[in-house]
């Protein structure tokens, strides 16, 4: 149910007529975030310059974002600056339900937030914490919080 309500709380409707014209949007926007991400713990590992171990210590203590698609972890790149995850993302990621749906937390990460303003302009979390921006601020804010 906590997924059903993200999605409401970022405008999402589920009468049928809206279900059935959302879905193509909904395919090209998974789609979008496989090609964005990648693929597997060795090449996170490679891409991050660590041992394969080192990944699943990073798992375990929720410091990197990852959705499974079959039997392979994609690991979005949004997380990721330069060679190293965003600063403050662990801090987020903490905040997260891990069953909320990859989608939504894409969404959420890189949708302009109101509550997240500098100089009269509205940040998505990502630009909040790439610019520097107190992760603490973030967690009242993930979706289903």
């Amino acid at each position: 149910m906590i997924e059903k309500e993200a999605w409401e709380a970022v405008g999402a409707r589920f009468d049928p007529e809206a279900v059935d014209k959302a879905r193509p949007r909904r395919i090209a926007a998974h789609a979008e975030l496989i090609a964005n991400s990648i693929q597997g713990d060795a090449a996170v590992a490679d891409f991050l310059g660590v041992d394969r171990t080192r990944i699943s210590q990073r798992l375990r203590e929720r410091s990197l974002y990852y959705f499974q698609s079959g039997d392979v972890r994609l690991y979005p790149r949004w997380q990721f600056t330069g060679h190293k995850t965003l600063r403050g993302l662990k801090t987020v990621l903490g905040a997260l339900d891990p069953a909320l749906h990859p989608l939504v937390v894409d969404h959420w990460l890189r949708t302009p937030d109101l509550d997240l303003e500098v100089n009269e302009e509205a940040m998505s979390p990502l630009e909040w914490l790439e610019t520097g921006g107190d992760p603490e601020r973030l967690v009242s804010l993930v979706p289903g919080a």
